[in-house]
């Protein structure tokens, strides 16, 4: 029988959802990358008024309605405009959906003249698992965070200092939630830590002195760069569809995926559980999604960067970048 009779008499829908299911009730799909039909069934995408936040041409706004097993949900994201997706019209003038007073009060942008590389005393001798990731060929520096004696990898890419892996400070205000992948890894070495969205609006901040959490418009510069240069070499699920990184910006990004929270959604998350771990890399961005918390920045090896909201009880990585 038809998937979405099938739903509507197993599921109680509640009145909330008819938005979706006059839009198509969810179907539709989209047209890929590929050239290839995806989600007939499941998803209905149509395209939004506006442009990436920092206006790069291939890449635009999508708000996305899913009718599948999990039940009815919606997200708004940046997709390539390779995508084919639907378009509703709406009588009046446009509405600007991202507007400066969506992302929480960071320091501007780097200055050429801030973006020297140093090496903090006592990196040399550090040693860190997540360090063998980093691109060799690549010039790193090291910076020592002065709360907790930490050291993290950076380098300068595009007029910005980033840090080459993610955060893993503690934060003293205990209502900042945060965990390690592994309970046997107290440092969460690897990974480094997954925050409870409330870090990201902290203050004092999260990241280390002179350095902010990313906003999404920061995190937007990376899309100019090919995916694969962007992730690390090693530590990724392949499948059918995944490419090899060569990591040949420095940025090391590898698949520490996301901790799960039960955001009410009907979107199948668990809180606690962790999942896409060894398939997608995700960063808080500053930038709020309206709702219940942040974007967050997403890339794995088989398919475009993303940007997608997420509620704050998530636990997702943090890289920090200098003011």
């Amino acid at each position: 029988g038809d998937i979405r009779d099938t739903l509507e008499e197993e599921m109680d829908i509640p009145e909330e959802d008819d938005l979706i299911k006059k839009l198509n009730r969810g179907q539709g799909g989209f047209f890929d990358t590929t050239g290839t039909f995806v989600g007939i069934d499941s998803v209905a995408g149509l395209w939004i008024a506006n442009e990436s936040t920092v206006n790069i041409p291939s890449y635009a706004w999508m708000i996305t309605f899913g009718n599948d097993e999990f039940g009815y949900s919606s997200y708004i994201a940046i997709f390539n405009k390779t995508f084919g997706a639907f378009v509703r019209c709406v009588k009046g003038e446009a509405y600007t959906m991202i507007s400066s007073s969506s992302e929480a009060e960071v320091p501007s942008s780097s200055s050429k003249a801030d973006l020297t590389l140093t090496v903090a005393e006592g990196c040399e001798s550090a040693t860190r698992e997540n360090w063998k990731y980093l691109n060799p060929d690549v010039e790193y520096g090291c910076i020592k965070d002065s709360r907790d004696g930490r050291y993290y990898k950076t380098l300068v890419l595009d007029e910005q200092m980033w840090m080459a892996e993610n955060l893993r400070y503690v934060p003293e205000n205990k209502k900042i939630q945060s965990w390690c992948y592994s309970e046997k890894d107290g440092e969460c070495d690897e990974f480094g830590r997954y925050y409870h969205g409330n870090a990201v609006a902290a203050n004092p901040g999260i990241c280390p002195e002179g350095f902010h959490v990313p906003s999404m418009s920061e995190f937007e510069k990376l899309i100019k760069y090919e995916e694969k240069s962007l992730i690390s070499v090693d530590g990724w699920k392949k499948n059918q569809y995944s490419f090899e990184g060569d990591n040949a910006t420095g940025m090391s990004f590898i698949p520490s995926g996301v901790r799960g929270y039960d955001d009410g959604l009907g979107a199948g998350w668990e809180t606690g559980v962790f999942s896409w771990v060894d398939a997608s890399a995700f960063a808080w961005t500053s930038t709020s999604d309206h709702f219940m918390g942040y974007y967050h920045f997403a890339i794995d090896n088989y398919s475009d960067i993303s940007f997608a909201g997420k509620a704050a009880g998530f636990g997702i990585p943090i890289r920090c970048v200098k003011n």
